[in-house]
């Protein structure tokens, strides 16, 4: 991608991305970057790979198309986090670390460990805490949405003020600022998107915290319109 900003008035292409620990990847369609810094150097090093194209008639399929995204989206940030992994310890290409089997077993308790925390808080946790306030009906559905947004919030804004998850953020913000700033056509240089905001319309984080908004108002129709007060808890 080149540094100055686009003459004409042609859109440019849209770009996704993510943080990473010590950097950023960003992706177009055909395409994945990489960009971190090395830990005890400092330097900022880059790498990138093509990104699978999907050929078939199988693409008419209803939902095909959707899947090959998701398919395509796991697969490029496992592989992008590999590449970054790489670059910010300066590990030799196909160098692999073994955990063994009980650093397996660890990672595998870990995950499941992760999946009971986010199913006691975001899903347990409120019908726990309407219920212990006495709330029914409506009140109780509309009072487990809010709490379920309250936790999702109050969850991000804790993980903010831990340095790691910090830093990562920070890298979040940067990586919006440079590809509105290349979407809007004024270039990839520091100067210009040092004057974009850290706020993205496509951000993941947003939308989840846009979703359990939208939540609430479905909640709300979905009583207005057929008069269920019940709660599958």
């Amino acid at each position: 991608m080149s540094d100055e900003p686009t003459q004409d008035n042609t859109p440019p292409t849209m770009v996704g991305g993510s943080a990473l620990p010590g950097g950023v990847m960003m992706r177009t369609r055909e395409r994945v970057g990489v960009a971190v810094r090395h830990e005890e150097t400092g330097e900022i090093l880059t790498d990138g790979f093509e990104v699978p194209q999907p050929k078939g008639r199988w693409l008419r399929w209803p939902l095909a198309r959707g899947v090959w995204a998701m398919h395509t989206a796991v697969g490029t940030g496992k592989r992008a986090m590999s590449v970054s992994e790489r670059l910010r310890w300066g590990e030799e290409p196909g160098e692999k670390l073994d955990v063994g089997f009980w650093g397996k077993v660890a990672i595998g308790a870990a995950a499941l460990l992760g999946a009971a925390v986010q199913i006691a808080a975001f899903r347990v946790g409120p019908v726990v805490v309407a219920k212990e306030a006495g709330l029914t009906g409506a009140a109780f559905i509309v009072a487990d949405a809010f709490i379920r947004l309250g936790f999702l919030i109050g969850t991000l804004l804790v993980i903010s003020y831990l340095p790691p998850f910090r830093r990562l953020l920070a890298y979040h913000g940067a990586e919006h600022k440079v590809i509105a700033s290349f979407e809007s056509g004024a270039g990839i240089t520091p100067f210009a998107a040092a004057g974009k905001s850290r706020f993205h319309p496509r951000c993941g984080t947003s939308f989840l915290v846009v979703s359990a908004l939208v939540s609430i108002g479905v909640y709300g129709a979905v009583l207005a319109v057929t008069g269920i007060f019940t709660y599958p808890a």
